[in-house]
């Protein structure tokens, strides 16, 4: 039985899983450029604006995209 129900429930997980792959990632590219862009407005340099931005991203995803 236990078999059985794997299969029926497996196929719609990875359905679910690859459309908020996606969405994840497109609102985690889209706060990568809001940061860096706003960094870069404030007058930080490139590299560390990249490098902020990106650790943003990571603390975003690790805390709130769960």
């Amino acid at each position: 039985m236990k078999g059985v129900i794997s299969m029926q429930t497996r196929p719609s997980m990875v359905c679910i899983k690859k459309g908020s792959i996606k969405r994840r990632t497109l609102r985690s590219a889209l706060i990568f450029a809001v940061v860096a862009i706003i960094l870069l407005c404030c007058g930080v340099d490139f590299l560390l604006s990249l490098l902020f931005s990106g650790a943003t991203v990571i603390v975003v995803r690790l805390f709130v995209f769960r």
